[in-house]
């Protein structure tokens, strides 16, 4: 197996995770907006606010990201670098929001979750990168293999 196809398996993975996290993100929201039509009511839990308040920009911004991801599970397949520029400035601009939204709340989250959520954001960032430095080799005649190739440019 060769080192191209090991970090397709990685962005097979983030592209799963990332649709399974944003369809249950859409689906909650709709959900609890139908189910807490009144939102004044006292008995919301505090956990749930942010996704009942979700706005019509949320929204936009979620199919947005869903298309992103088509895009990115599409270039994955024809090994098209240029199809992952998308998804990596939607993910990107996803941590800027995510970082400006939690510094900008008096309460702070713990540590364990900031270093959770850095720590995902730095394997699909590297990973992206390395699916892109992978598509950008052109495989020589005859090779069917591109681990020699990429390690070479990885080295530079």
């Amino acid at each position: 197996m060769s080192l191209c196809s090991n970090i397709k398996f990685h962005g097979y993975l983030i592209v799963v995770f990332s649709t399974l996290l944003t369809v249950t993100v859409l689906i909650s929201s709709i959900a609890l907006k139908v189910i807490y039509s009144n939102q004044q009511d006292a008995n919301i839990p505090n956990d749930l606010r942010d996704l009942i308040e979700y706005g019509w920009y949320d929204f936009v911004g979620d199919i947005v990201h869903l298309i992103a991801i088509g895009v990115l599970f599409y270039g994955i397949k024809k090994e098209n670098r240029f199809c992952l520029i998308p998804f990596l400035v939607s993910i990107v601009f996803d941590w800027i929001v995510y970082l400006i939204a939690n510094t900008r709340r008096g309460a702070s989250l713990p540590y364990q979750v900031w270093l959770i959520t850095t720590a995902l954001f730095l394997y699909v960032f590297v990973t992206l990168i390395g699916l892109y430095k992978c598509f950008q080799l052109k495989p020589k005649e005859g090779a069917s293999n591109r681990s020699d190739e990429f390690n070479k440019t990885m080295c530079l």
